[in-house]
């Protein structure tokens, strides 16, 4: 009887223990579902600043692109065929003025070569060897067929020279004439036009002046005239189709 007594007594106090030491599983899943909640809320945050931040980075990219294409696109051609005796440093010399007037960071300023070619074609259709007569409307077709806003002829022509002497100095003086033009490709029309000429001489004393550096700082000067006379917008005119 005793021992029926001593094992209901034992059983009554390990269900008391149990009972008290129990975990409640619907707690257990409503914290873990709690935390799970809140990662996964952290989760989405993050997400969404993500793609908040590509999506700005993209529309910045797609700003300066739109900057970028604003840039006047301009044609440059040089012609010195009527020219046989060009100082070595002429060709630069005129560029690096060019690219002062055009800076690189509101200008796009191109030597296009297969525009180049393209006119020569033009002039062999409408048989005319010198280029100082092409007309604007072949110019402008042209500029539009190869995507620029302006079309920058510069033709330079040996206009005259002259030789002095003196028992000291020996001079050389020699004139070029430049025909600039400028073609608005959009109006089909000039934006500039003018037959420009300026002296350059070379002297030498107990020597003999240099005649190419004579006509090289002809060159130099007539375009530095050029230069400073002629004015292109920053944006190509509103009037252009897209």
């Amino acid at each position: 009887m005793k021992k029926i007594v001593v094992m209901c007594f034992l059983l009554l106090l390990t269900s008391s223990i149990c009972n008290a030491t129990a975990i409640d599983p619907n707690q257990s899943i409503s914290t873990y579902a709690k935390s799970n909640s809140n990662n996964s809320s952290k989760d989405k945050d993050t997400q969404e600043i993500s793609v908040s931040k590509r999506t700005t980075g993209e529309s910045d990219n797609s700003l300066n692109n739109q900057i970028h294409s604003e840039k006047p696109r301009i044609a440059l051609v040089i012609n010195t065929d009527s020219l046989t005796q060009l100082h070595e440093k002429t060709p630069l010399a005129l560029r690096s003025l060019l690219n002062k007037k055009f800076p690189e960071a509101q200008y796009t300023l191109i030597e296009d070569k297969q525009f180049y070619q393209s006119l020569l074609t033009s002039m062999e259709d409408e048989k005319i060897s010198d280029m100082s007569m092409v007309n604007r409307e072949i110019v402008s077709s042209l500029g539009k067929k190869y995507g620029y806003d302006y079309v920058v002829l510069l033709i330079y022509n040996f206009g005259t020279s002259d030789f002095s002497s003196s028992f000291w100095t020996a001079t050389y003086k020699a004139v070029i004439k430049l025909n600039a033009k400028v073609i608005d490709v959009n109006l089909k029309d000039y934006l500039y036009r003018q037959d420009i000429s300026v002296s350059g001489k070379s002297a030498d004393a107990f020597g003999r002046p240099s005649y190419q550096s004579a006509i090289h700082q002809s060159m130099v000067n007539t375009t530095k005239q050029f230069c400073d006379e002629v004015k292109i917008d920053l944006i190509p005119n509103p009037l252009k189709k897209p």
